[in-house]
């Protein structure tokens, strides 16, 4: 349990095998997400993944979009865009801006969630799924 973030989820060690990233931030980030979807707690979770642009430049490494439904409940969308760099051309790692994300929970990139690398957002994704007691997760990859 995380008593730095008053979120109850249970903790299973390390998920994180990268030593680029950061345990501490995925699961703050993923506490955070959790504060502002409870009621969807036994829904429907759909994960896209999307790869990067094709060119060189400023441009993350890829992209997941989380959509959660419920009956009853609007279908809301969480982005959350891995590996860009900062101005600084270093990795960044942004946690959730939840009063931008609750103005349009269905713009994947409103509630501005940056981790530093795959690794780190899919422990994201597991933590929420895990947390929600979902009834059903699909999974989708494309452009």
């Amino acid at each position: 349990m995380s008593k730095e973030n008053n979120v109850s989820y249970p903790y299973y060690g390390v998920g994180s095998y990268c030593p680029q990233s950061s345990d501490k931030f995925a699961n703050a980030v993923a506490g955070q997400i959790l504060r502002l979807v409870s009621e969807y707690k036994g829904g429907v979770m759909d994960v896209g993944g999307y790869t990067p642009p094709y060119n060189e430049g400023d441009f993350p490494d890829g992209f997941l979009v989380i959509t959660l439904m419920l009956e009853g409940a609007p279908e809301v969308k969480i982005g959350i865009v891995f590996g860009q760099c900062d101005v600084d051309s270093k990795p960044a790692r942004e946690g959730v801006d939840a009063h931008a994300w609750l103005k349009a929970p269905l713009d994947p990139h409103s509630g501005g969630i940056y981790p530093i690398n795959f690794d780190e957002a899919w422990r994201i994704v597991c933590i929420v799924g895990m947390c929600l007691s979902l009834q059903k997760v699909t999974l989708s990859y494309g452009c």
